[in-house]
């Protein structure tokens, strides 16, 4: 299982979504298919390079302005 993040491409009308273990990064013009690509794209990544594991420490933070 991997994590990820979307977010909306400054401007609106697409999204970026992002492997925070991998790297790997899928865009399209709802965060459904933005996600979708990722997932495809980390498919075909972890196929070329078996056995890669990268861990990721993920921890929240709340900031107060």
């Amino acid at each position: 299982e991997n994590t990820g993040w979307i977010n909306a491409e400054p401007g609106g009308g697409s999204f970026v979504a992002e492997c925070l273990e991998i790297g790997t990064v899928g865009r399209g013009k709802t965060s459904d298919e933005a996600l979708k690509e990722l997932q495809q794209a980390t498919e075909v990544y972890l196929q070329e390079h078996p056995g890669i594991v990268k861990p990721v420490l993920v921890k929240r933070f709340e900031v107060h302005y």
